[in-house]
Order: structure tokens, then sequence, then C-alpha cells
């Protein structure tokens, strides 16, 4: 791994290395190191493992347990009480892939993972965010499922359950969105 330096531009490798070689996996900040989870080992299946970057030592550890199942295409989203909502993804890069309709909750202060409720629709490449209207729910929208991008989209509350919102007018697979 590497460290971008915004002030001279340049990129410096860190001391230690990751604890399982990965490609195409969430890097999602945390308030005191990195946390990076999934992605694909060097055979394209996703693996199920995770670990933090610690800034303060520019070391890697494994995260205390591993999610639930393996995923890449994943999101990661903060939900605003110190936890974040990791859900979906698929279960490979190879020519058969599964997309997942589980979900985690990963906890910084354990270092676990907790499986939670069951998304309604699989999802790879979707988009989570938590919603500003104070509720503490999260928005997953989108996404792909069996190859076609999905306009279906569905909430999280804390108490573990997902629930299905309007569709949106078009199919989004792969999108992004922002708080406003």
């Amino acid at each position: 791994a590497e460290l971008y330096n915004p002030a001279t531009g340049t990129f410096t490798a860190t001391s230690g290395s990751m604890t399982q070689e990965r490609a195409h996996c969430v890097a999602t900040r945390l308030f005191d190191g990195v946390l990076i989870t999934g992605g694909i080992n060097d055979s394209f299946d996703a693996v199920n493992s995770a670990e933090i970057y610690h800034p303060d030592t520019d070391m890697f550890t494994p995260t205390s347990n591993n999610m639930s199942d393996p995923r890449v295409g994943h999101f990661v989203s903060y939900i605003g009480d110190g936890t974040f909502l990791v859900g979906g993804g698929e279960t490979s890069y190879n020519a058969v892939t599964t997309a997942l309709a589980s979900a985690d909750i990963y906890d910084p202060a354990t270092g676990k993972f907790t499986p939670t409720g069951t998304m309604n629709d699989t999802r790879n490449g979707s988009i989570a965010m938590q919603l500003i209207d104070g509720s503490g729910r999260q928005l997953i929208a989108g996404g792909f499922s069996n190859g076609h991008a999905q306009n279906t989209a569905e909430t999280y509350s804390s108490s573990g359950m997902f629930t299905p919102t309007n569709n949106m007018n078009f199919a989004h697979g792969g999108a992004n969105a922002y708080e406003f």
C-alpha cells in the first residue's frame, strides 16, 4: 500500500504490508484509521476478510473477525452511531458470480462484524448513504443483479430492517450519490 501526500504530490510506500493481497476492495476512513474490506484474490474470488490501516504505526492488522460473506463490489456506509453498514457485492469476478443481499454491521470499538438483516434485492455496485433527516436510516439504491442494472431502492434502520422504497425512474448500476 502507498500513502499520498497532497502537499508534495508524492506517494510513499507504507512500512507494513496489508495482511492479505486484495484488489477491488473498499477503503473507508475511520476516526483513527482506515477500514479495508473485501475485494478479490489472485483467483478472482471475493474474500470475506478485512483489516485496519493504523496511521500512527503505519501498519495493518486484521479485524477481530471476518464479514459474513466474501464481498467485492460492496458498499460501506457510516451509520452515525459509530458503526458502519457493509453489504451487497458479489462473490467473484469470475464468469459465474452471485450478487448478495446480505449485510453486516462493523463496530470499530470491538473490531467485529455482526450479520444484520437481509436486503430485499441482491445488489452489486449499489450506493449507500446515511439519510440526513435525523432518522439514522441508510438509503441503498440501484446496483446490478444478475447482470442487470436495477431501479429499486430500500432503506436500512438501526433495528436491522431493510424496507423497500419507491423505485427510481431509471436503473442505475455503479452509481454515486451525494448528500445535500
